[in-house]
């Protein structure tokens, strides 16, 4: 689940956002990646979901196959590496299972 880092108590909504800068560079600098909770088969799993507001057009020039490249690279260091995800508001957020 996703968890505001300040309060330790679960996101809500369970929906944070990873800047894409570090991913990708200026291609990315300002883009946020949204990731959320989702129930799989038997556990809660990370996902990724679209982008914050107003980017889904800039990142039409992605391809599909770009996109989902850089969204596991990111689930993999939110998950493995403790990097923070923000809500739209600023606030550190973390994934924990």
């Amino acid at each position: 689940m996703i968890y505001n880092a300040e309060t330790n108590e679960p996101a809500n909504p369970q929906v944070g956002y990873l800047s894409g800068y570090a991913y990708g560079d200026r291609l990315l600098e300002d883009v946020l990646f949204k990731f959320e909770t989702v129930q799989g088969y038997n556990d809660k799993l990370l996902s990724h979901t679209g982008f914050g507001p107003g980017q889904a057009d800039y990142m039409k020039q992605f391809t599909p196959l770009k996109i989902a490249l850089w969204a596991s690279i990111m689930i993999t260091d939110i998950i493995n590496h403790n990097v923070l995800m923000t809500d739209l508001e600023g606030n550190d957020l973390y994934w924990s299972t």
